[in-house]
């Protein structure tokens, strides 16, 4: 399953707290932040931009800035910090832990610390959480969104 931000969903890429700014972004002929990127989240495709985190999550390398900022185009902001602008929510109803089967997927990619036990089982997200998709990437269920 493939986890996508949309811009029509204002969901934006690392570095920018803007989702007018993907409309520059699509613009953009020679997509020197897809070609950078490590990971290979970004992805452009007629009308959008998103990250697809079906394989492996942001590391806030910054590559994406650094480059959009190299080629005169400076539309991702450093200073915004290590942080993708969006909500996160896990499905209970879909989640194992919630339903009683040990799974620590998340918890254990998660090098933030964001991810937290009530006991052995019911995770829940908290507020350190810079949504950067690892959780998604490693989740057998797809019970983590980001929007």
């Amino acid at each position: 399953m493939r986890h996508i931000f949309k811009k029509n969903k204002n969901i934006i890429l690392p570095y920018c707290k803007d989702s007018k700014i993907l409309e520059s972004c699509l613009q953009c002929e020679d997509s020197p932040c897809i070609n950078i990127c490590d990971e290979k989240i970004i992805k452009k495709e007629e009308s959008e931009i998103s990250l697809d985190f079906s394989s492996s999550g942001c590391t806030f390398c910054a590559k994406c800035a650094d480059i959009c900022k190299e080629k005169s185009f400076g539309l991702l902001d450093l200073g915004l910090g290590d942080n993708i602008f969006a909500n996160i929510n896990l499905d209970k109803n879909k989640c194992l832990a919630w339903n009683k089967t040990l799974c620590r997927y998340c918890l254990d990619i998660c090098d933030k610390k964001s991810i937290k036990f009530i006991g052995d089982l019911y995770p829940q997200i908290n507020e350190t959480c810079n949504k950067c998709g690892f959780c998604i990437s490693v989740c057998p269920t797809y019970c983590i969104n980001i929007f």
